[in-house]
């Protein structure tokens, strides 16, 4: 299935996928909207997927595919070639991540590859990419890059010292629901204890509001 907001894009793909051999289309979508829905419907055994789909596309998007669809291969159609946004791609569930600039041959090549279950990235920036994704030490950025928007919200606030109760007051949501975002918080970050949370969210906050150079 292919998913672009660009109809000359899907079309040229999917005329590139069905001249394969081994490949077919068996749909598309041209919003964020009804890639879910779509994916439900027509059951697809891997999504090509712009990064920058209307609606809610982007990382979110790919997270939710994730939960609902875990075993669903994705390839990310990316505008241009970054590693930190590649690293983000693969961290959010995306098995690939590909520049739309690529030749339709190595976008096939890469949906070829990911169907076997492995990793597909641009090999010209591999080494920092691998610094990025599989790097030992947790920076400012990259907790930016693991956590979605809400644990964001909960991370700065335990950083600044509200309860608990007070988090769920101001985000309209239930203690239960905020002690389960922490907990998801914690394995995001690799944390043990509550208290080394409550420190590495400190030291966030503190860097967050440091005058930049």
């Amino acid at each position: 299935m292919i998913a672009d907001e660009f109809p000359l894009v899907r079309e040229a793909l999917a005329d590139k996928v069905n001249a394969a051999e081994d490949l077919i289309s068996c749909g598309r979508a041209d919003a964020a909207a009804g890639v879910i829905s779509a994916i439900e419907e027509l059951r697809p055994d891997a999504l090509v997927l712009s990064l920058h789909l209307p609606g809610a596309g982007g990382f979110e998007l790919i997270r939710k595919i994730r939960l609902a669809h875990p075993d669903l291969p994705m390839l990310v159609l990316a505008t241009r070639s970054d590693s930190a946004q590649a690293a983000q791609a693969l961290r959010a569930g995306a098995k690939g991540y590909i520049s739309k600039r690529r030749d339709a041959e190595t976008i096939i090549e890469a949906i070829r590859h990911i169907l076997t279950g492995k990793l597909w990235v641009n090999k010209d920036f591999m080494p920092n990419l691998l610094d990025r994704y599989f790097g030992k030490k947790l920076t400012h950025a990259n907790i930016r890059d693991l956590l979605t928007r809400r644990q964001l919200q909960i991370f700065e606030m335990i950083g600044k010292g509200v309860t608990t109760r007070e988090i769920a007051a101001r985000l309209f949501i239930s203690q239960r629901t905020v002690e389960s975002h922490r907990d998801h918080i914690k394995v995001k970050l690799k944390v043990d204890d509550v208290f080394k949370l409550h420190q590495m969210a400190f030291e966030w906050v503190q860097e967050d509001a440091s005058p930049q150079p």
